[in-house]
């Protein structure tokens, strides 16, 4: 019997081991991707609370439609896009049409009840962002 749990009491030994390896590693992984994830996020030029772009929904929350006013000054929006809460794209829709700054005022219909952000880019620059809440 002596044997045996001599044995047992190895083994226990390299399983310890073994699992304390697996921690570390997988904390440095998990490490490495955070820093991965803080230089991509770094390469993003965000503008936030821009002064020169507002937007107003109404009404919001809404039922069927949903009226975006887009006030630009001294920037012209180029593109908007409607996401829903996990981030899967459910509308573009060009501003390039729209002639300079000024009042865009764009309704948009066939939402699903939910959570979504409307986000205004020019140029590939997220200028802003505005929740909206579709309650059916």
């Amino acid at each position: 019997m002596n044997e045996n749990f001599g044995i047992f009491e190895v083994d226990m030994k390299k399983i310890i081991t073994t699992y304390l390896i697996c921690l570390i590693l997988l904390w440095s992984l998990s490490n490495a991707e955070a820093n991965s994830l803080v230089r991509r996020a770094s390469n993003i030029e965000i503008v936030s609370q821009n002064p020169m772009v507002e937007v107003n929904a109404y009404p919001n929350p809404f039922r069927d439609v949903v009226t975006l006013e887009i006030i630009a000054q001294n920037v012209k929006p180029t593109v908007l896009k409607i996401y829903d809460i996990i981030g899967v794209e459910k509308l573009v829709v060009d501003l390039e049409d729209f002639a300079g700054t000024g009042h865009y005022k764009i309704q948009i219909k066939d939402l699903n009840e939910g959570i979504y952000f409307c986000n205004i880019y020019s140029h590939n620059k997220l200028l802003e962002s505005k929740k909206l809440v579709c309650s059916k």
